[in-house]
């Protein structure tokens, strides 16, 4: 038998008093709305062998398919 799902970090909830965070945010993502990020695939025939995500923010995020 498993042990109950306890979470990593607990959100403290409406009516608690804000506690500070135990963690800071290094780098946001800033919007772009007129700018769609784009999808890029390459294929080896008829099979997608990776998958290519390119942000707004010119980061890139490429996927690798196993079949």
């Amino acid at each position: 038998m498993s042990k109950p799902f306890k979470p990593f970090v607990t959100l403290p909830s409406a009516s608690a008093p804000p506690a500070s965070q135990p963690f800071q945010v290094v780098a946001a993502h800033e919007s772009h709305a007129s700018v769609q990020p784009t999808i890029t695939l390459k294929r080896d025939g008829d099979q997608i062998t990776h998958i290519m995500v390119q942000c707004t923010c010119g980061q890139t995020i490429e996927l690798t398919c196993q079949y």
